[in-house]
């Protein structure tokens, strides 16, 4: 069970099944697929989409659009593909023309907002997201229409290790928050930013917003959404984030104390990150620094699905590749199968 699921909105099962599959911590990869062939862009690109072959299903649909250009849900389809591997022109073009062609469509609104999400583009995705119904999107719209100064500014060094203070159940490094003194994280790849409600108040966050995210033990849970000032790892210093707070119970650290809260892939995604657990240590780089030669490491897609679900294709024993999600948060079930 993952123990932070409360507000993100998606069961992970749920989640697989409907495909939306998957992302890039950090730069996009490329696609996986097969070499074109008249085969592939004959097939039924949204069987070939449900199976993962995210770059065989966009030829499919550019073929659809060949025969009919106004296609919503071929457009709606390659809008979310290149979306998934950090493609935001491709994205935002066909996911706006998709919109253009069915108004009313929610996913492919909630995709174009994500879209400028991801590139940190937050006054365009406000009116996006109070358009879609969720009270999760309009909560974070409030506050990113909050944020004064430039959101996810990044300061500090090129790049830091810090090392992994705990690695059962799940991986923790230490942050400060708001120029506090260093406090425990939980690192969680299917994660936001989420503080407690003590590190919160102590950090003196207002709410800017709230919503009902889901239910334990029988009670709502109401969670809490405001601006961080400041959020340090190691050397590295990012102001104006969004951040979320509730009174969720997390699984104590060894020494039995609490964590002070939660991060993943909504930071991750904005350095090139490595989770070394074979030297137990988080690694953050800015982008501009050099990246590993492809001799170096051994490389597979991975693509963001929502707003921090890193997915990729996996198998077992001989099976045929399906998607897999990532989840270090999730205790006894790192790996989650579709």
């Amino acid at each position: 069970m993952s123990f932070r699921k409360v507000g993100q909105g998606l069961d992970r099962r749920a989640f697989l099944q409907r495909a939306g599959a998957a992302a890039a911590v950090g730069a996009a990869l490329p696609l996986l697929g097969s070499a074109p062939s008249a085969l592939a862009a004959a097939a039924d690109p949204d069987r070939l989409f449900r199976r993962g072959r995210f770059a065989d299903a966009e030829r499919g649909y550019r073929c659809h659009l060949r025969d009919d250009p106004g296609n919503a849900n071929a457009h709606a389809r390659i809008g979310y593909i290149a979306l998934l591997s950090n493609r935001f022109r491709t994205a935002e073009r066909h996911l706006s023309e998709a919109l253009a062609l069915a108004p009313d469509d929610v996913s492919s609104t909630q995709r174009l907002a994500e879209c400028f999400v991801r590139q940190d583009q937050l006054s365009r995705a406000v009116p996006l997201m109070r358009r879609t119904g969720r009270p999760r999107d309009e909560a974070f719209a409030e506050a990113y229409s909050r944020i004064d100064g430039t959101p996810w500014q990044i300061s500090g060094a090129r790049d830091t290790r810090v090392p992994f203070h705990t690695l059962d159940p799940v991986p923790s490094v230490e942050a400060r928050v708001n120029g506090g003194e260093p406090q425990k994280f939980h690192l969680d790849t299917y994660g936001t930013l989420d503080l407690s409600t003590e590190a919160a108040h102590t950090a003196g966050l207002r709410a800017l917003a709230t919503w009902e995210g889901g239910v334990v033990d029988g009670h709502p849970v109401v969670i809490h959404v405001g601006v961080l000032d400041s959020f340090k790892i190691g050397e590295i210093e990012i102001r104006n984030i969004p951040v979320q707070w509730n009174d969720t119970p997390r699984p104590p650290l060894p020494d039995g104390s609490q964590a002070a809260g939660v991060f993943g892939t909504t930071i991750f995604y904005h350095f090139l990150t490595t989770m070394d657990y074979a030297h137990q240590a988080l690694l953050l780089r800015r982008r501009t620094v050099a990246r590993p030669s492809p001799d170096e490491l051994a490389r597979l897609p991975l693509w963001p699905a929502g707003d921090h679900f890193p997915c990729t294709l996996g198998s077992l024993g001989q099976r045929e590749p399906r998607m897999v999600t990532v989840d270090t948060g999730g205790i006894a079930s790192a790996v989650t199968w579709a």
